[in-house]
């Protein structure tokens, strides 16, 4: 038996993500949110002012002056080092907020933590999310064919 690498194509990224899940679940689980929902429990902590800042609440957009943190943005003050992010809890949810924050709690390549829940039962293996580069872009596709028409044994990014 030998196998073969073959480029199947490419896929396009937008979030900085890709996600591998079987087609026949998209329509059924997915769970459409509007992207303003993204970031609807970030909450940030301004060091020199002591204030909690809640998206939605005190702003709507990290370059959006504050008047309670004496007129900077999110932005700003990230650049000024006087700004720390609350962890929200992780959201393993199918739908693009919980391929985000999933992402983003699993930098430990653990299996289980790079699964979506089904939606009905919360238990992982829905989807399967990951950073290809951890920036938008285009990447091509390969997948190991084994020749005995075994068929796709392994596909990678």
């Amino acid at each position: 038996m030998k196998n073969i690498i073959v480029k199947v194509g490419h896929v396009a990224s937008d979030s900085g993500l890709l996600m591998v899940a079987d087609p026949a679940n998209i329509n059924e689980h997915w769970k459409k949110i509007h992207v303003l929902d993204l970031d609807k429990d970030k909450s940030y902590f301004h060091i020199p002012t002591a204030k909690t800042l809640e998206y939605g609440k005190d702003f709507i957009g990290e370059s959006q002056p504050i008047d309670a943190i004496n007129g900077l943005s999110i932005m700003e003050a990230k650049e000024n080092g006087e700004i720390i992010e609350h962890t929200a809890k992780k959201d393993n949810t199918f739908n693009l907020r919980g391929a985000i924050s999933t992402a983003e709690s699993s930098k430990d390549f653990k299996d289980t933590n790079w699964m979506l829940a089904y939606p009905e039962n919360g238990l992982p293996g829905i989807g399967l999310v990951f950073e290809p580069g951890g920036n938008e872009g285009v990447y091509p596709v390969y997948a190991l064919i084994e020749t005995d028409d075994a068929g796709v044994s392994k596909v990678e990014s």
